[in-house]
């Protein structure tokens, strides 16, 4: 009897561990994808409760470049100027997509969020999505509740007859309201947007919660003139970070080596010998633990067998 006790709590044991190491890496991913939004200068759950709370979308437009909200921080151009945040709707069926883009030249525009919303049998589907590009892939933002049929904007997105919603501003053309300011510091920011993020109706998610996103028709806006920001992801023993187009990937192999790949840079370490190996292009670097010896090597390519 005892011996089925003790092996009980031992499966417990075990559970409950394994159950708070999944919970630890889901907080540190979540962690890591606010970082990034932050950074990016638009928080996701700030939008989320924007649009829950506006009449319609030219009245959440309005609200996403309002000063005093001060959700809107964005400068992918980095010219010191917060950039203007236009809303643009595609319609097919039931499902809405709501792109929200940056103004940032005349026909220069690069989408950073889309609010996806769609009708079934069981009511309403709602969610947000941060460009992959921005944000990293599968960021969302999703309601904690279920019910959405109280939302104004919604019903008003599904009276009879309706139009999709496009933006009537664009580059030099701004509503009357709009200020150019410059982008302020990211604890500011969270000064700001705290007062919706705490309200805590939104939570984030890495899952896809409307399914039918896929059958809009819609290119997403990009623009050659984003200075891409940092989006660190983490999964498992492998890291990844982007910045300004270059991917960087770190992993470990399973004789103790890391491995680290930078845009056809290639580094090696071995934790047993203490060498760093660097290959980049023809070349490549070994260096011992203390980094006093360095050996430049010539990479010679191996010819296909034929």
């Amino acid at each position: 009897m005892k011996k089925i006790k003790t092996q009980l709590g031992l499966i417990i044991l075990i559970t409950a561990i394994f159950a708070i190491g999944i919970v630890a890496q889901e907080t540190q991913q979540t962690s890591a994808f606010a970082s990034s939004a932050e950074g990016i200068g638009l928080d996701l759950n700030a939008v989320a409760e924007v649009f829950k709370d506006s009449k319609n979308l030219e009245d959440f437009e309005h609200k996403l470049n309002n000063e005093e909200s001060g959700i809107n921080n964005v400068d992918l151009d980095e010219n010191g100027e917060i950039d203007y945040l236009r809303v643009v709707e595609n319609v097919e069926g039931d499902t809405h997509l709501v792109s929200v883009q940056s103004v940032l030249a005349e026909d220069q525009f690069q989408d950073v969020a889309a609010l996806a919303v769609e009708k079934d049998v069981n009511g309403y589907n709602f969610q947000v999505q941060g460009t992959p590009t921005l944000y990293g892939a599968n960021y969302y933002v999703v309601p904690r509740a279920t019910n959405l049929s109280n939302w104004n904007v919604i019903n008003w997105m599904y009276r009879p007859n309706y139009s999709p919603y496009r933006s009537v501003y664009g580059w030099r053309t701004y509503p009357r309201s709009w200020r150019v300011r410059r982008p302020v510091p990211v604890n500011t920011y969270r000064t700001k947007t705290v007062r919706y993020v705490g309200r805590k109706n939104f939570t984030p998610s890495q899952t896809v919660r409307v399914k039918t996103v896929k059958r809009v028709r819609y290119n997403p806006r990009t623009s050659t003139l984003v200075k891409k920001k940092r989006v660190v992801r983490s999964n498992g023993n492998k890291t990844v970070v982007t910045k300004k187009g270059t991917k960087t990937r770190t992993r470990t192999n399973a004789n103790g080596r890391t491995v680290k790949k930078t845009k056809g840079v290639k580094v090696r370490k071995n934790k047993n010998t203490g060498k760093t190996t660097v290959t980049k292009g023809k070349k490549k670097t070994v260096k011992n633990q203390k980094g006093k010896k360095t050996t430049v090597k010539k990479v010679k390519k191996r010819k296909k067998k034929n």
